[in-house]
């Protein structure tokens, strides 16, 4: 079984932060979650007037006449110093503590092959400069050859940038993809998997279900929730009824997992659009 070990430093989680159910089918996996990572960065609060007694977002008595106080101020970000006392921190004032602001230093190379160790937080693009279209000559010739120099050797440049707030690390690939990703004293290390013995007619009907369902190269992942959400928010503002919630799904037996299987392999047949050609799966 290959997986991906992520670079981590952090100790594993140890209470679980949620729960959900995987639904393969018509099989029903409880599992728990655990966070893969944590902040070790300095937090900053927010405070209406830079008044440390007036947290922004709550509302705030005046003790002395009862009444709701409103500010007309900007709200302030904030963080606490080692003496408790806080201070107001701007997005450039962690910016320039912690590198020198809108330069990307490169540290080192990562093979392309190993980018995946890393917990990705976000992806910007990396282009040279223009003018009215116009890419600048200079700029994007040396972009070029530092491109074409990584495609050769197969890696990822390792960046530390500061932008806006605290200099993050990014990995940035031969294409211009820049790929902001967590330190790896905040990744945890990862929770014994706890792995049962599975039989060879269990690990062939699994293997016929992946097939069925389809195994699909860099799929499409269109967000659909929004459009849902949508829907939902114009059916309740034009009074409809509202829709009964689902029942809870129950979990699989150890004793009906084969049974659960096969029904599944029929379903995925019959219903998923990514599903096997007929006879590319195997047979249970």
């Amino acid at each position: 079984m290959s997986t991906i070990n992520f670079i981590a430093e952090a100790a594993e989680p140890s209470r679980a932060s949620g729960s959900m159910t995987i639904s393969w089918g018509v099989l029903n996996i409880p599992v728990s979650i655990y966070t893969g990572t944590e902040e070790t960065r300095v937090s900053r609060k927010e405070f209406v007037d830079g008044d440390v007694s007036r947290p922004a977002g709550r509302s705030v008595i005046d003790k002395s006449t009862g009444n709701l106080l409103t500010s007309s101020e900007a709200v302030i970000r904030m963080a606490e110093a080692s003496n408790g006392s806080f201070v107001e921190l701007s997005d450039d004032e962690l910016a320039e503590c912690t590198g020198q602001k809108g330069v990307a230093e490169v540290l080192t190379f990562v093979p392309s092959d190993q980018a995946l160790r890393y917990v990705p937080t976000k992806v910007n693009q990396v282009r040279p400069p223009s003018k009215k279209g116009i890419p600048d000559a200079a700029s994007a010739k040396a972009f070029s050859i530092l491109s074409q120099a990584m495609a050769d050797k197969g890696v990822c440049a390792l960046l530390r940038v500061a932008l806006r707030g605290p200099a993050q690390y990014a990995l940035m690939t031969c294409t211009g993809d820049l790929i902001f990703v967590s330190s790896t004293d905040g990744v945890r290390k990862p929770r014994p998997l706890q792995m049962v013995p599975v039989s060879n007619e269990e690990a062939a009907a699994a293997g016929n279900l992946v097939a069925s369902i389809g195994i699909t190269e860099a799929p499409s992942i269109p967000d659909v929730t929004a459009e849902a959400v949508q829907k939902f928010v114009d059916h309740k503002a034009a009074g409809g009824p509202q829709a009964p919630l689902p029942a809870a799904p129950q979990p699989a037996q150890v004793d009906d997992m084969m049974s659960l299987l096969e029904q599944s392999i029929h379903q995925a047949k019959a219903n998923s659009p990514w599903s096997a050609p007929t006879g590319e799966a195997v047979k249970v």
